[in-house]
């Protein structure tokens, strides 16, 4: 029997992971071998249902009903991997369970890839995506929501070690391949030779194989490699084949040189490995080999150096096969008998009778099981067998069945691995156990315990897990433990830390309530803040100098050099208790100040071994000569020098007194007196004061006298004041020889409050003036403030400091200030506080380096419970065969007879109440008609408590709840709103009756109404985000809801915000109300007004839009008005004279072409700039470019000229009334009377509300509403055929971003109906366009890979027969929409109304499902206050999968990554037409700042949103 030797090639196994069936862990894994137990086992009849087995196929002979399952296959936790649920559902669930194995075989082995300073590879393997295979690309519905690029990229073999890799931030060599049924036991080889390379530190080897259907039997075939009855029984007289399992299974290797060295533990060692091809020497492609495996099992003896004989089992590939297990013992018997004769002292056995084979995982299972044996020295009983093949000679052969668990009795054990791939891939190991393993030495007599979880709940289960651990391992090594949680796992954000004295201690701690921190930064930055005098006291950090090595050397270094200037040994003052009826020396300043130094000094380097390197500092008086030293502008001897130069200087001064004063600096200053200073400001509350004894005990009287707080200091002088001016020259003096040098890192000035200067720090003088002035520690805290994230920490004595820091913070931040060293009033340990401060920094997200925090010890790694993963359900469930041959139904566009649509008015009853009266509160805008006041006084009535608004020429409070606010002046409604929330809070209910008010001469009432409207939507998300708000519009003459009423087209504007608002402020329900007043006069006061019927409608909730006539109520209703036959004759005339505006434009243009090709009209164009002159368009189009905007129009008029139209061109702005004037007039002069308008003049929107200003809306108004305005002006009243106002279906579906547009839209509506009324000879006619698909706005606001989205659009020459067939009907407004009303709910529809709702749960057969439950996260749910943000918020939970996600929400925290970002940013372009750069998600990584960039961008760049309909 060989001995064991080490030749230095030896790799160690040092930790493994797996999960197999019948087993969730390796320790379940091998505790069923161990017991010789079958984890193949039949379906139950709920697994056979679910399988869709039926009875019929289930009683076939041929059927078996058997396989090997992994349980719980569909849940893996997306969270601690940063994936989204979306992701995980779509992802490979072997790439899955590789990730949570690899995570469990690092923890196992004590790496953590955070921790370990070298290069981890990764060597893995999978077999194909049978998920992507049989749930995924089969399934309609899924490829409807996510496209196959997205599946393939999570289910491609190609990227699981990437992946890995990327994930777990290995940074070794990450390589995946494939060998079939050896590809485990290859990788294994690889890795090994990698490590040996050099090529990384720590090797993980392993891989997956999860088949999907996961539990299903199967058919069996004669000849084939599955079994008859359901069981493989490897190397038995029954055999009949193997069956087909499932398994995932890593192990991490390291050289064993470097495994002894870190004190990892050691399961087995692989002596050799080798692998080779069988090549072309065999029956057939999938036949086993005789000389391949020989070959390979003789290649692998060669490198691990070792005698067959000495080897004492073999794990076989044992496939159970008639032709495979002879095979393989034959092989083998050859390759031994080369060196060996013995017989029957090798037992064999394979792991595919207890779990079946394993496919790409059988290798690595195999290795499991041998380390397994080998760390436990157990030979396991075979499964399955009862008498040998008859075809294998055992008899002669050096092997033997183990049919019974038996005691493996060799000191050194040794195993034999096979696996042979299908195609001839062969591989083989040699492993050995090992005795060699470090033993612990002593440590720390207080232990901290870390543990951590990327959510609270793991993280609590983290600390049950551990505390139930330590429970069952009494005698376990408490450092150690301590040691593996610290070296051996990743700081996650959410933390938990306890310092302990022993394993029951901990156990006691861990079961109560353990304090628990989430930290969302990994790395925080730590600002060291050095006490000053008073702080110190006998016996200071006396056990820190016992029991820490580093501050120990420190302390002694300083005080050698000490000796010099003091005279004797500072370390008797500092750690010297004992009680003496003499004050302690070190209360003297003269000793005082250089101890200080020395222990804070120390105190810091020990800290800065524990990798806690400060990015800033800040010291108080004598403090900061340690941050100036740490920071290098003194070398430590000459610190030393100049502090204890410093000390004595001071101390040879005269006494004098300091008082502590709860007062301001500035409120100080009345009661100082001639000679005294302000010596320290500490908070902004808080000074010192300064100055001869009996000076200050007056001013102390006099404070006390006046009722204000203070303090007397137990101190000797009066430290930065006049009195300490005579030992100024003294102390420069000591700077002679000294070189000071410009700082390496930053610290606070005391005497500035900021951060020093080069030329302050390396001036003699400024450490003269630092003596003598105040001590500006306020100012330097709230500097240091500014950065939110650093954490402050207390390096000396008590927590003074921490104390004053504490001062400027709220509660909750307080946990950002931490104290190193007791107080001389807490009686505890100092190694404990210490210990307890580091604790609470790692806590709070601090990096500490471990490795140097143990530097001086000899620890092992151990085998401690690993992550308890919070799994979630994520499985998209195969389509039924039905479902998967449904064909794709999309939405058709509708015969063009089908198209049109006209808003009628129906009787329908009042509503019911959905909102209670009493103690609601309600803001109410008076309408000067007494219909407002009427209000007021019944809601009074009801217990309701109103503010009335009345129109003012600027902001003024008539009493406390009637406020005057003007209509023109920008800003009026936020001192409104500033009022009402002093008032007692924002109302949930608002009237809005400035729509009540009579028509005046010009729009200016109207269009200011509609910027009210806007200013309300925009205070409200500001003052009241997220507070429900029901906005109420009241308006009168809008509406012909009885066929006489009188209209005022104005009012139409208001429809604008009333539509839109709603979209982009999910907070804000807003409804207009139209009511028919009587004349004013009949009014005869508020009273004569019925509030009955309104007061009802406004406490409803059913409708958006509702007229009230008397006490009828009607709703509005959008019905079809089928136009199915072109028109014989048509309203235009044979060369009639047309006004056609926007005529260069998509929709004009088309009428044009139109007029002048089939009547060769004469054709008056608009145009907002000239062009040449006829006679120079030639010169022009030779000499510009074809893509010219003028050539582009110039060739246009040729078209039209060459069709026999006569063209003039007016070049106006149609809103221009002079312009418009002049310009109709020659036109008219030329070409005769206009006949005929067709008003297509537009101005595309983009602009929010909440970023909208008032110019932006009155530019899109322009054209549509003062063009209009102007063209009834100048036309003449009679003559006119028709009126063509080309309107959008904007006004009706009103779109986010498009509340001008809309309201443009909504008045050329309502001005056509009324028109119509006023000139029953003309034809007034606004048709609300659909998208025209090749020409108009939404055309031009596309860009080239977005015009999918208006496929459905409306074609020119449809548009045209739409035109001739409206004109010829009797309507007088009327919808395109070439899909009808309401559209339907696609992708497309999204896109072009851009709704902010509330997600839908998906629940399309196949699909992606519903959302899954927003995580725990770092800051409370918000939602969404404006359409914008709920918009991005879809995007987000589309792309997520998760939902409902809030607006400050971050996107790393929800597990986003690069590629989602890139797919957000391309989907808010698509939806809100703004692009964003792709790595803006980066620094604003939350929904509410993304929406604040995309309204910034849409207002900043001038880059609307496009009009989605036409104008």
């Amino acid at each position: 029997m060989d001995t064991q030797q080490l030749n230095g090639f030896e790799v160690a196994i040092i930790g493994m992971a797996g999960r197999f069936p019948g087993a969730q862990s390796v320790e379940e894994y091998w505790r069923n071998i161990e017991a010789g137990l079958e984890s193949v086992r039949p379906l139950t009849a709920d697994e056979l249902a679910t399988a869709g087995i039926s009875a019929a196929r289930l009683a076939d002979p041929d059927y078996v009903n058997a396989g090997a399952f992994l349980e719980d296959i569909e849940y893996f936790d997306a969270g601690l991997f940063g994936y989204s649920a979306k992701e995980a559902q779509l992802m490979d669930p072997q790439h899955r369970l590789l990730l949570e194995t690899v995570w469990q075989a690092l923890e196992h082995a004590g790496c953590a890839p955070d921790q370990f300073k070298g290069q981890i590879g990764l060597f893995a393997g999978s077999s194909g995506s049978s998920y992507l295979v049989e749930h995924l690309v089969n399934n309609p519905a899924l490829l409807r929501q996510v496209s196959l690029q997205d599946l393939m990229y999570e289910n491609n073999h190609d990227l699981l070690g990437t992946r890995v890799s990327y994930k777990l931030n290995l940074t070794g060599p990450s390589v995946v391949m494939g060998t079939a049924c050896s590809t485990t036991l290859v990788l294994l080889h690889y890795a090994c030779q990698a490590l040996l390379a050099g090529d990384c530190d720590v090797a993980l080897a392993g891989g997956a194989r999860v088949s999907v259907p996961h539990k299903s039997g199967y058919p069996y075939a004669q000849g084939g490699i599955l079994s008859q009855d359901g069981h493989c029984r490897s190397f038995d007289a029954k055999a009949s084949g193997t069956i087909s399992s499932n398994g995932v299974g890593v192990v991490v290797l390291k050289r064993l040189a470097d495994a002894l060295q870190d004190g990892d533990t050691i399961y087995a060692v692989i002596k050799g490995t080798a692998i080779n091809n069988d090549g072309a020497q065999k029956v057939g492609f999938t036949a086993p080999s005789v000389e391949g495996q020989v070959e390979v099992i003789r290649r692998a003896l060669i490198a691990a150096d070792v005698s067959p004989a000495s080897i004492g089992y073999i794990e076989a590939h044992g496939t159970g096969t008639h032709l495979g297990d002879p095979i393989e013992v034959t092989a083998l018997s050859r390759a031994y008998r080369e060196s060996t004769d013995r017989v029957g002292y090798c037992a064999i056995g394979s792991v595919k009778a207890n779990i079946g084979h394993a496919d790409v995982a059988a290798g690595i299972a195999g290795v499991i099981k041998a380390t397994q044996m080998l760390h436990h020295a157990v030979i396991p009983p075979a499964v399955n067998f009862e008498q040998p093949n008859p075809e294998i000679d055992f008899d002669s052969s050096p092997f033997y069945v183990a049919t019974r668990r038996q005691h493996w009795q060799q000191m050194t054990r040794r195993a034999g691995v096979s696996a042979f791939g299908i195609g001839g891939t062969n591989a083989h190991a040699i492993l050995e156990s090992t005795d060699h393993q470090v033993p612990s030495g002593p440590g720390r007599r207080l232990q901290v315990i870390s543990v951590s979880g990327k959510s609270k709940a793991a993280l609590q289960a983290n600390v049950t897990q551990l505390q139930q651990w330590l429970a069952d391992h009494p005698d376990a090594e408490l450092a150690d433990v301590a040691y593996t949680l610290h070296r051996g796992r990743t700081g996650l954000e959410h933390r938990s830390s306890v310092v302990c004295d022993s394993v029951a201690d901990a156990v006691q701690r861990l079961s109560g309530n353990v304090p628990m921190l989430h930290s969302k930064q990994a790395d925080r930055g730590v600002v060291f803040m050095f006490s000053g005098q008073g702080t110190q006291y006998p016996g200071m950090m006396r056990d820190l100098y016992a029991t820490e090595t580093v501050f120990r050397e420190v302390v002694d270094t300083c005080a050698t050099l000490l000796q010099t200037w003091l005279g004797r040994d500072i370390r008797e003052l500092m750690f010297d208790e004992a009680q003496t009826d003499e004050p302690s020396l070190l209360y003297r300043t003269r000793f005082t100040q250089p101890a200080l130094f020395v222990s804070e000094f120390a105190l810091a380097k020990l800290l800065m071994s524990w990798g806690i390197e400060p990015r800033a500092a800040i010291g108080h008086s004598i403090g900061e000569y340690v941050a100036a030293c740490l920071a290098g502008v003194f070398s430590l001897p000459d610190a030393l020098k100049l502090v204890a130069a410093r000390a004595a200087a001071m101390d040879d001064m005269p006494a004098g007194s300091m008082i502590a004063v709860d007062l301001s600096e500035a409120d100080i200053q009345p009661f100082l007196l001639p000679g005294v200073a302000v010596a320290a400001v500490n908070a902004p509350e808080l000074v010192v004061v300064s100055g001869e004894s009996s000076l200050i005990e007056s001013i102390e009287h006099s404070l006390k006298q006046s009722d204000v707080h203070v303090r007397k200091l137990h101190t000797s002088h009066a430290f930065h004041s006049a009195m300490m001016d005579a030992c100024l020259p003294t102390f420069a003096r000591a700077f002679d020889e000294v070189t000071l040098n410009p700082p390496q890192w930053p610290f606070i000035s005391d005497v500035s409050g900021d951060w020093i200067t080069d030329e302050a720090a390396t001036s003699v003088s400024y450490w003269l003036t630092q003596l003598r002035s105040a001590v500006r520690f306020s100012e330097g805290v709230s500097r240091l403030l500014a950065d939110t994230h650093s954490i402050l920490l207390e390096v000396g004595p008590g927590r003074t400091l921490a104390g004053l820091v504490e001062m400027q913070l709220p509660a909750a931040e307080r946990s950002r200030v931490v104290s190193t060293v007791r107080d001389i009033k807490r009686k505890q340990a100092d190694d404990h506080v210490l210990l307890e401060s580091l604790a609470q920094l790692w806590m709070l997200g601090v990096r500490i380096d471990w490795a140097g925090f143990y530097a001086a010890q000899q620890r092992r790694k151990l085998a401690l419970p690993s992550y308890a993963f919070q799994r979630q359900r994520y499985w998209i469930d195969p389509v039924p065969t039905t479902a998967s041959a449904a064909v794709e139904h999309r939405p058709e566009r509708l015969p063009l007879a089908d198209w049109f649509y006209q808003p009628v008015w129906q009787q329908a009853a009042r509503p019911a109440p959905a909102f209670p009266v009493q103690d609601s509160r309600w803001l109410l805008f008076d309408d000067e008609q007494g219909v407002v006041v009427a209000l007021a006084r019944a809601l009074r009535k009801t217990g309701a408590r109103c503010w009335l608004v009345s129109s003012a020429k600027s902001f003024v409070v008539y009493d406390a709840f009637h406020i005057g606010v003007s209509q023109t002046q920008a800003g009026e409604i936020g001192l409104l709103f500033d009022h009402l929330g002093k008032q007692g809070g924002i109302p949930e209910h608002i009237v809005f009756g400035w729509g009540l008010m009579p028509a005046r001469s010009s729009l200016l009432p109207s269009q200011q109404g509609l910027d009210t409207l806007l200013q309300l939507a925009r205070q409200l998300s500001v003052s009241a985000p997220g507070q429900a708000v029901n906005l109420n519009c009241l308006v009168t003459q809008l509406f012909d809801v009885t066929g006489s009423d009188h209209l005022d087209p104005t009012k139409a504007l208001l429809l604008g915000p009333c539509r839109v608002m709603s979209k982009e402020y999910e907070q804000i329900r807003c409804r207009l109300i139209d009511l028919n007043l009587p004349p004013k006069r009949l009014l005869g006061g508020t009273a004569a007004f019925d509030t009955s019927a309104l007061l009802a409608e406004l406490l409803s909730q059913d409708e958006p839009e509702v007229a009230l006539r008397g006490r009828q109520r009607f709703v509005q209703r959008m019905v079809p008005v089928p136009l199915p036959i072109s028109p014989a004759t048509s309203i235009f005339r044979q060369g009639g004279v047309y006004l056609i505006t926007g005529g260069f434009g998509g929709i004009g243009a088309t009428v044009a072409l139109h007029l002048a090709k089939q009547y060769q009209a004469r054709l008056i164009l608009t145009a907002r700039h000239e062009l040449p002159a006829e006679a120079e368009w030639a010169n022009w189009l030779a000499s510009h470019a074809e893509t010219n905007e003028k050539s582009q129009r110039i060739r246009f008029l040729q078209q039209l000229n060459a069709l026999g139209a006569r063209v003039h061109v007016i070049a106006a702005d149609i809103a221009d009334e002079v312009a418009m004037k002049q310009g109709l007039a020659d036109a008219q002069q030329q070409l005769g009377r206009v006949q005929g308008v067709i008003h297509a003049a537009g101005v595309a929107d983009g602009a929010l509300i909440q970023r909208r200003t008032s110019s932006e809306t009155a530019a899109v108004l322009a054209p549509k509403v003062k063009g209009t305005l102007v063209l009834d002006a100048l036309l003449p009243e009679q003559g006119l055929d028709c009126f063509v106002l080309c309107s959008s279906l904007a006004s009706h579906i009103a779109p986010v971003g498009q509340v001008g547009y809309c309201a443009a839209n909504a008045f050329q509506d309502a001005f056509a109906t009324a028109a119509s009324l006023r000139r029953p000879g003309t034809r007034y006619l606004a048709i609300g366009w659909d998208s025209w698909r090749e020409v108009g706005m939404a055309v031009n606001s596309l860009g080239a890979d977005q015009l999918d989205a208006i496929r459905h659009g409306i074609l020119p020459q449809e548009g045209i027969e739409a035109l001739e067939r409206l004109l010829a009907s009797s309507l007088h407004h009327a919808y395109t929409s070439t899909r009808g009303l309401p559209l339907p709910i696609t992708p497309e529809a999204e896109a072009t109304e851009t709704v902010a709702e509330s997600p839908e749960t998906n629940t399309e057969a196949g699909g992606l499902g519903s959302f899954f439950p927003r995580p725990e996260l770092s800051v409370p749910f918000v939602a969404p206050r404006n359409g914008v943000e709920a918009c991005i918020r879809d995007i987000w939970q589309d792309k997520m999968g998760v939902a409902p996600l809030g607006v400050h929400d971050d996107f790393f925290e929800l597990n986003g990554h690069s590629l989602m970002a890139v797919q957000i940013i391309t989907e808010i372009k698509r939806k809100l037409k703004i692009a964003l750069p792709t790595g803006v998600i980066y620094d604003q990584s939350t929904i509410a700042q993304l929406a604040e960039s995309v309204v910034a961008q849409a207002n900043q760049q001038q880059q609307p949103l496009p009009a989605l309909e036409e104008a």
